[in-house]
């Protein structure tokens, strides 16, 4: 990730991912069954970054460790794509099976209307950062579920990209969070 973002000319910062042997048993003692302790420490590490967005000046481009580019010139596609006139508090840029209704703009960008599942690439404004802090809530649930969920009640405004800039890497991938849950 280091060199491709070197080779786009991409300032970035590497925030450290929380597991769960980071957050205190609080955290713990109210998640439904099918959430697990790596899912809340999830949930925290994307309040971390959005903290620091917000606080921030800057559109950020929000990559998790197992974000993969899948085009050449990440820098200018992510340009394009900031070119639109269209406001928004989150812009999805590793998404699809999205349905696209006639809701057609600028450089491929999409109004998300369905439901979704990950956030492991995407653009997030300072103000939005704010916006989806002071709505995200506990981490009860997965973040990406939490945030997709506040985009279809409408109060987040959520675009994506029809066409893919990164995808999550599942394949060669391995996790750094220990999934041992004994442990905690």
């Amino acid at each position: 990730m280091t060199s491709i973002l070197f080779e786009n000319d991409i300032e970035f910062q590497f925030v450290d991912s929380l597991s769960p042997c980071d957050l205190e048993e609080i955290f713990f003692e109210s998640i439904p069954y099918y959430l697990s302790k790596e899912a809340v420490a999830t949930f925290e590490t994307h309040r971390k970054v959005l903290k620091i967005v917000a606080d921030s000046d800057d559109i950020c481009l929000i990559l998790e460790d197992d974000a993969t580019p899948i085009k050449d010139e990440i820098l200018k596609e992510i340009q394009n794509l900031l070119q639109t006139e269209i406001d928004f508090d989150i812009m999805l840029i590793g998404y699809e099976n999205q349905s696209k209704k006639d809701c057609h703009f600028k450089n491929n960008l999409f109004y998300i209307f369905n439901k979704f599942i990950g956030l492991h690439s995407y653009i997030v404004k300072p103000e939005g950062a704010k916006k989806i802090l002071s709505l995200i809530g506990d981490s009860n649930d997965h973040i990406d579920r939490r945030i997709s969920n506040l985009i279809s009640n409408n109060k987040i405004s959520g675009i994506f990209s029809k066409n893919k800039i990164f995808e999550q890497n599942k394949s060669d991938f391995i996790s750094q969070i220990p999934k041992n849950k004994n442990k905690y």
